[in-house]
């Protein structure tokens, strides 16, 4: 009987854990779009594809920049543009923009000539 009696036991504990991890389960929020952006920049982080998690957690910061991920994603990036820099030796930032100089800059910047 004894046998009988803990295997009830066991049994029920087990049904009241499944059911509380189904009630867990089930409490949580659905996977939003800029979640699921968020996850691909993470899958691609820890795969080691920067390129592609930069990219993901640009496009989450900018799909949901008030989300309660948001400072994970700006350090996630903070940290992806110090290895390219420190280990590849890439530079991450805005590139530099080339104008043509006006006539009058050119002006100004040659030697004066004399006559």
């Amino acid at each position: 009987m004894f046998a009988s009696h803990h295997a009830i036991s066991m049994l029920s504990r087990f049904a009241i854990s499944l059911g509380t991890l189904l009630l867990l389960a089930a409490c949580q929020p659905p996977r939003t779009p800029e979640r699921a952006i968020f996850d691909q920049g993470e899958t691609a982080y820890r795969q080691g594809n920067f390129d592609l998690a930069l990219e993901r957690y640009e496009a989450f910061l900018k799909a949901a920049p008030g989300h309660q991920l948001a400072p994970l994603a700006q350090q996630r990036i903070l940290v992806i543009e110090r290895e390219l820099e420190a280990v590849m030796g890439r530079k991450i930032g805005p590139r530099p923009i080339y104008l043509r100089p006006s006539e009058e800059d050119l002006q100004a910047a040659s030697p004066p000539t004399s006559e």
